[in-house]
């Protein structure tokens, strides 16, 4: 499967697995995508496998307790997490962002949202108005036959995000390989969505205290996906997202152009489309932005906005975070997300044969780059990307 196939056909897949094995040398396979990801030095994340049942059980009741439960019965609790989700619930086919509920009745869409709403959602939340959310959630842990916990070790480099961006791109890679694998991903953040259930899933693998668990994920087969209800399998316009010059300079009209490109897996290992140095065309810049708007976000929030600019003579990107487009579940996912975004930036561009140079901006840095560009105050600089032509 080429680059920008599977970075399209990436989906977050809820429903059931089926009980079939998946073969140990896919396994190892995704392992060692998972080694040679962008990592710094030295590596920050480890990986545990998790297969024992009453181990996956206890994850489940993690989940229950300090997800369900917690949030559920303090009314200020469920109001500043679950009275965000009606706003990212999504009923109509033209949506853009947010969950598609497609086979909600009309009756339980208007429940559903006023369940969930500021004025009734503590009241709902102390009746379990998410327990059945929950139940689901529970039996996807305990009957998957791949789940693994992602841990990131505090002793490297642990004041900066460079670490978590890192842990995000792996991930990605994960994610795009499974699915030129043919396999089913899910994240499963609600294992870590508090400093408690993090802590206590620690804890449960084994792990020592100098490590922090900030994901879990499961991988499988499924023959479920037209059962499956909530869909995200849609992506904001880039003439939305994309800024040419400065925030809010001319629109972004380019489109991504059909082109053959490099196996996905062969992307992740480095082996770039060959090509002799030139500048940066459209077509090229056009790709790689296509590649950065269908990275996943917790809610489908997407909250990525891009300049295109140019800097110290060479093409540049400066990625952008909305914090008014906020993932309502607490946690590192936001974290997250943004090492996917920089991944599938990485991917696309060596797929059109260049080369990329991420920058960790420092606190100076963001707000020389916020003057140069009139980016308002609530979006959050990540980074800016140089890219240059030519193949390593």
């Amino acid at each position: 499967m080429e680059v920008l196939e599977a970075i399209r056909k990436r989906r977050t897949v809820r429903v059931p697995f089926t009980g079939e094995k998946v073969p140990e040398d896919i396994i190892s396979m995704l392992m060692d995508v998972s080694n040679i990801s962008p990592s710094g030095d030295p590596i920050s994340w480890r990986l545990a496998r998790v297969d024992d049942a009453v181990v996956k059980a206890g994850l489940a009741r993690i989940v229950k307790e300090d997800f369900g439960d917690y949030f559920q019965k303090d009314g200020e609790r469920f109001r500043r997490v679950f009275s965000e989700y009606p706003k990212w619930l999504r009923f109509s086919a033209e949506a853009q962002d947010g969950i598609r509920l497609g086979s909600f009745p009309k009756a339980a869409r208007y429940f559903y949202s006023i369940a969930l709403g500021r004025r009734f959602g503590p009241l709902f939340g102390k009746l379990g108005v998410m327990n059945a959310e929950i139940k689901s959630y529970c039996r996807n842990i305990m009957s998957n036959p791949v789940l693994f916990g992602v841990f990131l070790d505090r002793r490297v480099n642990s004041t900066a995000i460079t670490p978590i961006l890192n842990t995000g791109s792996m991930l990605q890679n994960l994610r795009l390989a499974a699915t030129s694998l043919g396999l089913c991903y899910q994240d499963l953040g609600w294992i870590t969505a508090t400093k408690t259930a993090s802590d206590k899933a620690r804890k449960l693998l084994g792990m020592l205290e100098n490590y922090v668990a900030v994901n879990f994920f499961r991988i499988g087969y499924t023959d479920g996906l037209e059962r499956e209800s909530k869909r995200s399998d849609f992506r904001r316009n880039l003439k939305d997202i994309v800024h040419v010059g400065q925030f809010g300079g001319n629109k972004y009209h380019a489109q991504p152009i059909k082109k053959t490109d490099i196996q996905l897996l062969d992307a992740i290992r480095g082996q770039g489309a060959k090509r002799d140095s030139q500048p940066v065309l459209e077509d090229d810049m056009s790709y790689i932005l296509e590649a950065a708007r269908w990275a996943p976000t917790g809610f489908n929030v997407q909250p990525f906005e891009f300049i295109v600019t140019e800097r110290d003579g060479v093409a540049a990107i400066v990625v952008l975070e909305n914090r008014e487009r906020r993932d309502p579940d607490p946690g590192p996912c936001e974290a997250l997300a943004r090492g996917g975004v920089l991944q599938n930036i990485r991917l696309a561009a060596r797929a059109c044969g260049l080369i990329v140079e991420i920058k960790n901006l420092i606190a100076i840095d963001k707000e020389n780059v916020r003057e140069e560009f009139c980016i308002p105050k609530q979006y959050t600089i990540v980074t800016s990307i140089k890219v240059k032509g030519g193949s390593k």
